[in-house]
């Protein structure tokens, strides 16, 4: 179990919380499920992977290079929201907190095809690698502060790239 934080309200750490919990809609699916005891999670995370799929989806093409340095400012960004979240919260890795699901999703499909099914292959397999959290991605989450929260998604989306890149190159 993880320390819990000071629970503070600043401006800037309700500006992280705002960022980290996509725009305070991971508030709409946690107040129905806070009370239910999910094994794999309250479901926010599915809330962070589908804003990243949007926003993915209604941007234009950005070449390889210019997608990756993308996913590592929100990464990087995300590390931070989350850092601030955890004041905001009063505890780390809220599952309120969706912006590490956002970034995990950006980094599983930055390098693939902007295609449908590969969109949709992505977001099945990274919400499936997010939650499982196999080949030691759940010891990520032992990461000091915000980059706990961030690094375990992140490896699940390059374990998904990796996984649907194969598809594609054997197929």
């Amino acid at each position: 179990m993880k320390n819990p934080a000071p629970r503070t309200h600043g401006a800037a750490v309700m500006l992280a919380a705002f960022l980290a919990s996509g725009f305070f809609l991971s508030h709409l699916l946690y107040r129905h499920t806070r009370n239910i005891r999910f094994k794999l999670g309250k479901g926010c995370g599915l809330i962070g992977s589908a804003l990243a799929l949007a926003a993915w989806i209604a941007m234009p093409p950005l070449g390889a290079w210019a997608a990756a340095l993308l996913a590592a400012a929100v990464t990087l960004a995300g590390v931070a929201a989350a850092q601030g979240a955890q004041a905001y919260y009063g505890q780390e890795d809220d599952p309120r907190v969706v912006i590490d699901e956002f970034a995990g999703y950006l980094w599983s499909v930055v390098f693939l095809p902007k295609q449908a099914w590969v969109l949709i292959a992505a977001f099945i397999g990274f919400r499936l690698l997010d939650v499982f959290k196999p080949l030691g991605i759940r010891r990520l989450e032992e990461l000091p502060g915000g980059l706990g929260c961030m690094m375990d998604d992140v490896a699940a989306g390059w374990l998904t790239a990796l996984i649907l890149a194969s598809i594609l190159f054997f197929c």
